[in-house]
């Protein structure tokens, strides 16, 4: 146990003796009288299960209510008076707290912490009985930091460090799965796992070299990249596929070279350098066609027939696109085939196809549904939208507008949902409907530069045309109203869309 009068770092971390740990956790239980404060630190919420069933199984002559958090709280203590069972039970354990904390940088901040220390001494009123947070380091840390007062009066913290076994375990779990499906993931559920990999990682580097799983690490760094990505930040997302490149490069893991590559070419693409990009992705095809990884080989060829067509070298993109497609078929990849149908469909919008293109669009979107593949879902009703606004068919367009925003709100994926607010901007100034425009156009525009986007300059283009159709009086005075700034020199009229 670590001692609570140790006030120099009373969490730091060591080696750990998970029997002593557990034994003087149950001791402090069973001689606890009325309220005591203890802390329980362990970072993976199933281990600290397995942990709470260890302490209940060496306690059975003890009632413990366990309250578990699964969504934010604000005020700690009224929600345990809510949820305290009568009679009251022998100890209350409680968990779930980082749900009510962001990311540790502002946690010791926030209106929860706060709280913790102003309610400090009604605590031992309102649960006169052992109470246990078991928390991960960082909420710790933050109680440390912020609630000092409430911190002052614990009666011990027991540490538990998860073994390298289950290490291995969690980080299996937290890496499964395609890509796809990461990005599919509620938003709510993406920055959880995001705050997991970020702990089970901090707790790899506390081991000793010799029991860390490097190539646990490697998948780890992977998938933290990808849920960045999938958020939108596209700075820290580099920074992690950069970790996962030089540790791959390291342990001469060559298809995880090859994958990091792959992941570092895309974030170039999204950000239009596309110079980058296309080395990127070409150093990781030739990688994945030495390997035989035709998986690989399919997705490094779809990319670079997204690069070609962002550059207006449609039949260049064709061709990837289309032997992309052969080989996803081959596989039965499904999502690989609906992402190279989605793709072919664009081309032929650009061309004016539009039947050829609406047919490869619900062709795309009949598989990504089947998938449960709800990022492909929401690109697909984007691209029928498109297609309904080309063709004038405004309340079509809205209606699959609406639904692919709706999915993409819900995902965080919040680059789609400004290309999204941004056609909507566009058809309701081609509509009249000329202050909602500018609300979307404007939100869109502060997405796109925070993300570093080329399309900032296309919504920026919008702007100008909705200034021109509204009127500069109207609209200007929207500007001022919207920013506290007078109308900048770029607004002036021009003929893009966002696409």
């Amino acid at each position: 146990m670590i001692d609570h009068a140790t006030e120099i770092d009373p969490f730091a971390p060591g080696t750990l003796d998970q029997e002593t740990e557990l034994a003087a956790l149950t001791h402090a239980l069973e001689f606890a009288s009325g309220f005591s404060l203890l802390f329980v630190l362990c970072n993976q919420a199933p281990q600290r299960r397995r942990l709470m069933a260890e302490v209940r199984a060496r306690l059975p002559q003890f009632t413990i209510q366990e309250i578990h958090f699964s969504e934010p709280v604000n005020h700690l203590l009224d929600a345990l008076r809510e949820r305290l069972t009568s009679p009251l039970p022998d100890a209350v354990f409680v968990s779930g707290l980082e749900h009510s904390l962001p990311a540790l940088a502002s946690a010791s901040t926030t209106s929860f912490i706060a709280n913790l220390n102003a309610s400090r001494n009604s605590f031992p009123q309102a649960v006169p009985r052992p109470l246990v947070l078991w928390v991960p380091e960082y909420v710790l840390a933050a109680m440390a930091q912020g609630a000092p007062d409430l911190f002052s009066i614990r009666s011990g913290v027991y540490a538990f460090a998860a073994s390298p076994d289950e290490l291995a375990g969690f980080a299996h779990t937290l890496s499964a799965g395609e890509h796809w499906q990461t990005h599919s993931l509620p938003l709510a559920e993406k920055r959880d796992r995001t705050a997991a990999i970020e702990r089970l990682l901090a707790e790899y580097e506390t081991l000793p070299i010799g029991q860390r799983d490097r190539r646990a690490e490697l998948r780890l760094f992977d998938r933290l990249g990808v849920l960045l990505y999938a958020q939108g930040n596209y700075p820290e997302a580099l920074h992690q596929f950069q970790r996962a490149l030089k540790l791959a490069e390291e342990l001469g893991d060559v298809a995880g070279v090859a994958s990091s590559l792959h992941q570092i070419g895309m974030l170039h693409q999204v950000r239009g350098n596309y110079e980058e990009a296309l080395d990127h992705y070409q150093r990781s095809l030739k990688t994945l066609e030495e390997l035989s990884d035709m998986a690989g080989v399919a997705s490094s060829l779809h990319n670079i027939g997204a690069l070609h067509q962002a550059r207006g070298n449609y039949e260049a993109a064709l061709d990837h696109y289309q032997r992309s497609l052969k080989i996803a078929e081959e596989l039965s990849d499904m999502a690989g085939v609906a992402s190279s149908l989605h793709q072919i469909g664009n081309l032929h919008f650009i061309r004016g196809n539009y039947e050829a293109a609406l047919d490869h669009y619900q062709h795309s979107l009949k598989i990504a549904e089947g998938l449960g593949n709800v990022t492909g879902v929401a690109g697909s009703l984007h691209q029928i939208g498109r297609l309904h606004h080309a063709r004038g068919n405004y309340e079509e367009a809205l209606d699959h507008y609406q639904r692919s925003l709706k999915i993409t709100e819900e995902l965080g994926d919040v680059a789609s949902v400004a290309r999204t607010q941004g056609l909507i901007g566009l058809l309701f100034s081609e509509t009249g409907n000329y202050t909602e425009a500018f609300q979307l156009l404007l939100s869109a525009l502060a997405t796109f530069r925070q993300l570093q986007s080329p399309n900032a300059r296309i919504a920026e283009n919008s702007l100008k045309t909705l200034r021109a159709r509204w009127g500069e009086q109207a609209f200007d005075a929207a500007w001022r109203a919207a920013t506290g700034e007078d109308v900048p020199e770029w607004l002036q009229e021009v003929r893009d869309e966002i696409s």
